[in-house]
């Protein structure tokens, strides 16, 4: 709990939502000493938005964000859960777009899709 807490701790705290922000919140009570943590989540699974599963063979990260290293609240809170020797820096790797009949590379100068500069699209084939 945090140093603004006082009094006696609750001794049954309910979190609402197993993503990883009802996952932080339930791991934070414990630690802080709350003896018993509910977490309800309404899909089959935990995690929320951030999964990992294989297309064509090969493991990829699914989820719509993926945690950002540079934030070492995060990689503290991982960590702190035990998952140290699971953090795995992204890898490198040129992106695509099938047109035209043909897999073509994305062109210079876009950040996560969005061109960043006056780069021609379509590129050149």
């Amino acid at each position: 709990m945090s140093a603004a807490h006082t009094g006696p701790l609750p001794r049954h705290v309910v979190v609402v939502g197993g993503g990883i922000s009802g996952l932080a919140a339930a791991w934070f009570l414990t630690s802080g000493g709350v003896p018993r943590v509910t977490v309800l989540e309404a899909s089959s699974r935990l995690g929320g938005k951030l999964y990992a599963d294989e297309i064509a063979g090969v493991p990829v990260d699914l989820g719509a964000e993926s945690m950002l290293a540079r934030r070492p609240e995060a990689v503290g809170l991982a960590r702190a859960v035990g998952l140290a020797d699971a953090l795995q820096p992204p890898a490198t790797a040129s992106a695509s777009l099938w047109t035209r009949g043909a897999l073509r590379p994305m062109p210079k100068g876009h950040l996560m899709g969005v061109p960043g500069t006056s780069a021609r699209w379509p590129p050149p084939a």
